[in-house]
């Protein structure tokens, strides 16, 4: 299983994390990285991790469009909050996450 499966699947409803990459698609003009619950491949999100901000527990992730071409554009760095369990299963089920990268 790919780390952005696994991701998905322990946040369960993960319409927050879809809706927030779509909205940072919308301000750069692009098309959408998710159609519902489909995956658009020209999008890559790698670099997942848990960083506590505020003492809260948070998914952070980058995402690329296009990476490894000339349209290639970086959407950045994403922060969603997360549920302390939620952290130790990323972490259980990721390992150290920091050098995944996956095609969605």
């Amino acid at each position: 299983m790919n780390p952005l499966d696994i991701v998905l699947k322990i946040l369960g409803d993960a319409d927050q994390f879809r809706s927030k990459v779509n909205q940072a698609c919308i301000v750069k003009g692009l098309p959408p990285a998710f159609d519902g619950l489909k995956g658009n491949t020209d999008y890559r999100f790698e670099g997942f991790g848990v960083a506590f901000i505020n003492f809260q527990p948070n998914l952070t992730f980058w995402v690329h469009y296009k990476p490894d071409s000339p349209q290639h554009i970086s959407l950045g760095r994403f922060e969603i909050p997360i549920s302390y369990a939620q952290s130790l299963s990323l972490v259980a089920n990721l390992g150290h996450p920091s050098n995944t990268a996956v095609t969605a």
